[in-house]
């Protein structure tokens, strides 16, 4: 169950019985078999919108097979339903190389998690700047090229369009926070922090930004056409980070 201290930095009390119960279900479920179960990203931050954020979780496992994840899949189903469950699978053995293949997100759970369950997996990894500064290009041009592709399809849905804005300027704090870190050596830990620190940036364009931030919290009126501009604008904003990323490597 969740110790005091870990149930006190989660600023739910629905949330923190959801979360009690699920590692209650988990652990009964694989005794000797689970090994970690961390909360991260905006909940484990304090910063996240109640009933619109993911409740996201790395669990860690002594091995993951398709009868494990079988024996699991009512419980999972539960806590998506409940709490908006979004799961990061690992085994013991996958953690050290999944930090170079996921080294922004395993970073980003590093700096800022909570423990719920076992030992902490992440506490002694090691990630090079270089490989930070290569991941988070490459998770940026793989978005670029997934809006791409929605816009495609979703073209002439807006509410569809909206909320693939606020999924991916999330994504885009993200890497931007990682830009952040390796120019300056400081991680921020709310999105409200990274903004106020990219806005300062040359390349980044302060009127987006502060357009985003209105979507964000509900208080952009805009229309149809607003919105495929808005979309177009992000796009701009992850391809002036790539630039950024690419000048930062040049010079070392």
């Amino acid at each position: 169950m969740l110790s005091n201290t870990e149930t006190s930095r989660i600023n739910n009390p629905e949330l923190a019985g959801h979360l009690e119960t699920f590692i209650k279900n988990v652990t009964e479920k694989c005794p000797g078999n689970i090994r970690s179960i961390v909360l991260y990203g905006g909940v484990a931050k304090g910063d996240f919108t109640e009933g619109r954020s993911n409740t996201n979780l790395l669990l860690v496992f002594e091995s993951i097979d398709l009868p494990v994840l079988d024996s699991l899949s009512v419980i999972f189903q539960k806590a998506i339903s409940d709490f908006r469950f979004s799961p990061f699978l690992l085994t013991i053995s996958e953690i050290e190389p999944a930090k170079n293949v996921f080294a922004v997100k395993l970073f980003d759970i590093q700096q800022h998690h909570i423990l719920l369950y076992g030992e902490d997996p992440v506490k002694g990894l090691q990630f090079k700047k270089e490989t930070l500064a290569f991941i988070s290009e490459q998770e940026l041009r793989n978005q670029i090229s997934r809006m791409k592709y929605f816009y495609i399809r979703n073209f002439n849905m807006p509410e569809m369009l909206n909320e693939k804005i606020l999924k991916s300027f999330t994504t885009l704090l993200i890497n931007a926070n990682i830009y952040l870190y390796l120019e300056e050596g400081k991680y921020y830990r709310t999105r409200d922090e990274i903004i106020a620190r990219i806005q300062q940036l040359p390349n980044m364009e302060q009127d987006v930004l502060h357009e985003l931030i209105l979507l964000r919290k509900g208080e952009l009126k805009t229309d149809a056409e607003g919105i495929k501009n808005l979309y177009g604008k992000l796009m701009l904003q992850y391809k002036h980070l790539i630039k950024d990323l690419q000048k930062m490597s040049q010079h070392g």
